[in-house]
């Protein structure tokens, strides 16, 4: 019996870091927790300390439909567990989140390319469409952010900020 048990505990560690070394492992998360989980991905650093992608559910108050709350997706973020502090970019402003999801994953590194296929996907849009990880140098600082509609954008200070040219995360080796 207690062997069956160590073949079934292996299989289960092995089928965990396969998992996490191909495809990353998104694990639910909140600003009430200490430090990060183990093997979180790095996006960037600010004068805070090291920040790291994230993704949370978003959903957007439309004041022209009598204030009504609508699903707007998993829109990608970051995380700096120094300050507690977690935001997603979402329509020109920062937004911050309680409750998230961080990346973690042991075979990702950051490269500048627009090979598409090769972009990992973070989370996705109120169409269903796919939303993809990027980070750019701002302010001296470099932030991670989201991969949507051409632009690479980002939260900081209060807002919204786009760009066009940035790096993106990609399994090593491709």
């Amino acid at each position: 019996m207690k062997l069956l048990f160590l073949i079934l505990l292996s299989g289960i560690i092995c089928s965990f870091a396969q998992d996490l070394n191909t495809n990353g492992i998104w694990v639910p998360w909140s600003t009430s927790q200490d430090g990060v989980p183990d093997h979180a991905v790095v996006g960037g650093k600010d004068k805070n300390g090291l920040m790291y992608v994230i993704r949370a559910e978003h959903y957007h108050i439309d004041e022209k439909k009598n204030f009504t709350e609508s699903f707007r997706g998993k829109v990608v973020g970051r995380y700096s567990p120094d300050i507690k502090f977690a935001a997603v970019p979402y329509f020109n402003l920062e937004y911050q989140k309680e409750n998230f999801e961080v990346l973690t994953h042991t075979n990702y590194e950051w490269k500048t390319t627009n090979v598409h296929k090769v972009f990992i996907p973070g989370g996705y849009d109120s169409l269903n469409d796919p939303i993809y990880i990027c980070r750019v140098a701002h302010k001296k600082f470099i932030i991670p952010g989201k991969i949507h509609i051409g632009s690479c954008w980002i939260s900081f200070d209060g807002f919204e900020h786009q760009y066009r040219n940035w790096e993106t995360l990609v399994k090593k080796n491709e």
